[in-house]
């Protein structure tokens, strides 16, 4: 006896709902990407410009130390003193070797401010500095 002659075997059609799950998931990725680039930039400082600059792109991992008019210094808009901040830095190069660092001060910091970021990245083993600054803006040929 063939039991099979009456059956009608059916494909497996399109899957939407695996496809949907990625979607969400893509999605919460940029959305928490963007959140902590935010948390970055979101202390008002004011980066002074410069006219040979270069953007480059952004790398796994970097960290990005905010300096501000006052001389306080942020991660992630958490405030830091240099003690705590060299503890962070030092964990950091010790399970990172040759981790970036990235000092956005404002234009009215204290120079001896900046210094001290730059010391306590010397003294953890850091040599990966940049320091992020906007590019000049031209100036308007028809303005007066």
């Amino acid at each position: 006896m063939n039991f099979k002659k009456h059956c009608r075997e059916t494909g497996v059609g399109f899957q939407i709902a695996p496809m949907v799950d990625i979607a969400f998931l893509i999605l919460l990725f940029f959305i928490s990407a963007s959140i902590y680039a935010e948390w970055e930039l979101k202390l008002g400082i004011n980066i002074p410009t410069s006219k040979t600059g270069e953007m480059t792109p952004k790398f796994p991992l970097e960290i990005v130390v905010n300096i501000d008019s006052e001389g306080r210094i942020f991660l992630n808009s958490v405030e830091y003193n240099s003690e705590r901040l060299g503890k962070l830095l030092g964990e950091q190069a010790k399970m990172y070797p040759g981790q970036p660092v990235i000092i956005r001060a404002d234009r009215n910091t204290a120079y001896e401010k900046v210094i001290s970021v730059l010391d306590i990245c010397k003294n953890v083993d850091i040599g990966n500095v940049s320091f992020s600054t906007l590019p000049d803006k031209p100036l308007n040929s028809g303005a007066r």
